[in-house]
This record gives structure tokens, sequence and C-alpha cells, in this order.
């Protein structure tokens, strides 16, 4: 009999400052560090409060948790692994949030965004696969596909700096960029209507 261990990882600002998640140990889960997420949230400082947010890739949660608590308005977690979703909805109701959705399915399958979430739009979202799996275009290419952005919305892309950075829409523009260890990080604004 195998056991699952759980981690944690905890929220590093706002209303559940200090509180830890768990996450499974899941092959390809790898949660945005502590100051990976200081540096992003601090870019986000102002658009974060009141916003609509969407985490592609939520594995522990650890960026949809941190906008929930910095007041965003709604989060949507999409996780294709079950363990990792259950946990998600674990935590969800262990921190008493109410403006968390987790969707058990994979990011980048089309049904989900002609099914649950069409005609949705999201003023920030994350996208942050396991590095691996080399899921950033599709994901990318599905924001645009199925126009999941408002205008002047924020999308945040985590990936290997080993790793050519995905082609984004013209109409995106690079924001903030910086290299922390093996992680490039780079924010996207889309246009203004």
């Amino acid at each position: 009999m195998s056991v699952n261990k759980h981690r944690k990882v905890r929220i590093i600002s706002g209303s559940n400052r200090g509180s830890r998640i768990e996450f499974p140990d899941v092959a390809g889960l790898r949660p945005t560090t502590d100051r990976v997420r200081e540096t992003l949230f601090s870019w986000l400082q102002i658009p974060i409060s009141g916003s609509s947010c969407l985490d592609m890739f939520a594995g522990s949660g650890a960026l949809g948790f941190e906008a929930a608590s910095r007041g965003a308005k709604s989060v949507v977690m999409i996780e294709r692994h079950r363990t990792a979703a259950a946990t998600l909805k674990s935590n969800t109701q262990k921190l008493k949030f109410n403006n968390i959705e987790i969707i058990c399915t994979d990011a980048v399958s089309n049904a989900i965004y002609q099914s649950r979430l069409a005609g949705q739009q999201f003023d920030l979202v994350f996208v942050d696969p396991p590095f691996a799996d080399a899921l950033h275009q599709k994901a990318i290419d599905c924001l645009s596909c199925h126009q999941l952005l408002r205008p002047e919305a924020l999308v945040y892309v985590e990936a290997s700096k080993k790793t050519a950075a995905p082609e984004v829409p013209e109409s995106w523009q690079l924001h903030r960029q910086k290299f922390a260890g093996e992680v490039r990080m780079q924010l996207y604004r889309t246009a203004a209507e």
C-alpha cells in the first residue's frame, strides 16, 4: 500500500496570509516558489483586487490561492490530475474561499472552453504547466482561440529558461520579464479595445 504524501506551501499575503496549503506529491507538480510569487504579485499589486482569474494548470494552487487571498473576485483553477484537484477542493473548503471554482480536466482541451467556460473572460491568467509537458504554446493558443481575455488582461507565463519563449499574439505586449534560477517569468498585457 502506497502512502500519498502531501507537501505544503504558504500563502504569502492577503486575507489568508501565512496559511499553508497542502499539495500531493504528483509527478510534474512544481509549485511556484515564494520568491517568484512575491515578484509576480508585486508586479500585479493594483490590478489583482476585484479581478477575474484563471489558473490554467493549478497544480498546488499556489498562484490561484494567492490571487484569491489578495482580493480577486473569482478564481477558476483547472487541474487535470484527480488527486491534485481533490486536494485543491479540500484546501478551498479549509480556507473558506467561496470565490474559487475547481475544474478537473485538461486545460488545453477545447471542450472545457466550449462548455463550462463558454463566454467567460478573465482579467488575469496564469500559464504555468509542468515544464516537461511543453504546453505553454497550446495554452496561449487556447486563450486566443476561445477569446478568454478581457481588454488589457494580464497573462503570466512561467517556463524553464532553457526552452524558447512561446509565440504570443501580436496584440500582446511584454509588460515585465525576469529570470529567477531556472525559471523565466513573463507578464504580458493584452491590447485595449
